[in-house]
């Protein structure tokens, strides 16, 4: 018979011609019908300044009524330094430890989540506090250009992270599709 050497004609398809290799199994996690899709809804901006205001006001008195006491006789400039970090810490502790959320986006059912759609890890929440804490207008003016299918910030849009809408009634496993709301 004629063919390929090594390749046998299969009933039903024309000699020598080769059948696709079957599809391998889904992996563990991955979707197996379209229903398996979890989509998250991408936080408008409006509320992530709301959230983002009333982290700023929780972080501000505790600035005025803890740490710029105890930082009485320091350089001014060093006083600034110190708390900013305060609200480095802030950010960083309550996104890697709290599934990434802060009081702000507490109040507001947001949250910071992977593409994968769960927590940040302890790094992808200290480069976002950084961003946040230390840099925030370049962080924000550049993520309008480069992070705007999921409202990312620059440093966000580097680490892998999304703000979204929490909603407690999907907590399904599987794959992770963002729309914006």
């Amino acid at each position: 018979m004629g063919g390929p050497e090594g390749v046998r004609p299969q009933a039903g398809t024309r000699e020598g011609m080769v059948e696709p290799f079957p599809t391998p199994p889904k992996a563990p996690g991955y979707p197996t019908a379209p229903s398996d899709v979890r989509v998250l809804h991408v936080a408008g901006w409006g509320r992530r300044v709301l959230a983002y205001l009333i982290d700023i006001l929780l972080i501000t008195v505790v600035n005025v009524l803890v740490v710029l006491p105890l930082a009485a006789g320091i350089p001014e400039g060093l006083a600034w330094l110190v708390t900013g970090f305060t609200g480095f810490l802030y950010f960083w502790l309550l996104t890697a430890f709290a599934d990434g959320r802060t009081l702000g986006k507490m109040a507001t059912r947001l949250e910071t989540v992977t593409e994968l759609g769960g927590p940040p890890t302890v790094g992808q929440a200290a480069l976002d506090a950084a961003g946040k804490a230390y840099l925030l207008i370049p962080d924000l003016l550049i993520g309008l250009f480069v992070g705007r299918e999921r409202r990312q910030r620059l440093t966000q849009k580097m680490t892998g992270l999304a703000v979204v809408v929490r909603d407690e009634a999907v907590e399904s496993q599987g794959s992770v599709r963002f729309s914006k709301t």
